[in-house]
């Protein structure tokens, strides 16, 4: 069967290459020809003008690497989760917003550590820790952890994963007549070649490091009025910066927090999508989930007309890991309405091709219970 397959892109393709050129000297439009031209790159950038025993290794290549990156993945949600750090003395919440208090000792009760306090690595636990703990000792142990998820000498440890994948694209690259992984990946993108995204990133460095340098002096500045002698380090930024903010600016994003409510949120960027496209969001409870936390819409058209489906699942979970990533589409589930498939964000697929999206660090928004309204018509 494999080898089937391989005959039928193999003749596929050379089909379409007769194909190109036929269309070159009938003159089409613009348009037509780059739509052909980039079929035809798909087509080379795939394999598909190798020979059949290198387009079976850029097979073992693309598999090898699915498995890596799918691992590197696992191992950094691994690493999280397996991070806690917990509190027993309350002068060490000294700075913390009341909000990352109280979860914390959610977190502590649920492990059986009543009357202390449990952090973790999950962005809505270390982010408002970096920025507000007073302790300086914990704020290292907290960032110094979050870095190395992954850098580890145990089980989660991602070097040799790394060196791996690095290895594995030049090789495919290479095999496909680029010099490296980048050419090969930016000859897709915007920049286009090395030389272009270099160049940006020398029109930006010396600024970006004035800048820098700028804000580590104010920053060391306020650590000396404050009567201290230590030097900035890395652990102290996040910290600094949220005081200078403050003092500059008077701006305290746990005073502005209560105005962002998830649902007002989600809500405002309903109403922002139908302003602009029309389309309208109801909320589902008839179709399939694969956790409580998930919300679900129909999206509709302006004229009410079926569109696609929406999942919204905003909190972080021991399960879960964090970014998105693109997958393949997944067979409908069992439903009464037709799914259309729209883009799909997501590391799993448990039923419909959907769009998905969820909240890596709701540190800025709360997530207090509110009557949603179920069906956004605000035209």
């Amino acid at each position: 069967m494999k080898a089937v397959h391989q005959h039928t892109i193999r003749g596929l393709f050379k089909a379409f290459e007769g194909f190109l050129h036929h269309a070159v000297i009938g003159g089409l439009n613009a348009e037509q020809m780059r739509l052909l031209e980039e079929t035809h790159k798909g087509f080379v950038r795939s394999g598909a003008a190798l020979p059949a025993e290198e387009q079976e290794r850029l097979r073992e290549i693309n598999t090898r690497l699915s498995t890596l990156t799918l691992r590197f993945g696992q191992n950094v949600l691994g690493e999280t989760n397996a991070f806690k750090m917990t509190v027993e003395n309350e002068e060490d919440l000294s700075g913390l917003p009341a909000s990352s208090i109280e979860a914390a000792a959610d977190r502590a009760r649920q492990e059986g550590l009543d009357g202390k306090w449990v952090f973790t690595l999950h962005n809505p636990s270390v982010m408002p820790f970096l920025y507000n703990a007073d302790n300086r000792e914990l704020r290292r142990e907290m960032q110094q952890a979050y870095i190395n998820r992954g850098n580890m000498d145990n089980e989660f440890n991602n070097r040799e994963i790394l060196a791996e994948i690095s290895n594995l694209r030049l090789e495919r690259a290479n095999m496909l007549g680029y010099d490296n992984h980048a050419h090969f990946t930016l000859e897709e993108t915007m920049a286009g070649d090395i030389a272009t995204v270099m160049d940006f990133v020398d029109q930006v460095w010396e600024p970006a490091i004035a800048l820098a340098r700028e804000e580590a002096e104010e920053l060391q500045s306020m650590i000396y009025a404050e009567g201290h002698d230590f030097v900035l380090e890395q652990w102290d930024w996040r910290y600094y910066a949220e005081k200078v903010r403050r003092q500059k600016y008077d701006l305290d994003e746990q005073e502005v927090r209560q105005y962002f409510e998830l649902n007002t949120v989600r809500d405002g960027i309903f109403d922002i999508v139908d302003k602009l496209w029309g389309l309208q969001f109801t909320e589902r409870h008839d179709v399939p989930r694969y956790h409580e936390d998930v919300q679900v819409f129909e999206v509709l058209e302006a004229d009410g007309s079926h569109l696609g489906v929406l999942y919204m699942d905003f909190h972080p979970r021991d399960s879960k890991r964090g970014g998105a990533a693109r997958v393949a589409p997944c067979p409908p589930p069992p439903f009464h309405t037709t799914i259309t498939p729209l883009r799909r964000v997501t590391q799993s697929c448990p039923g419909p091709g959907v769009e998905w999206a969820h909240c890596d660090n709701p540190v800025k928004c709360t997530s207090a219970p509110r009557a949603a309204n179920t069906t956004r018509r605000s035209r």
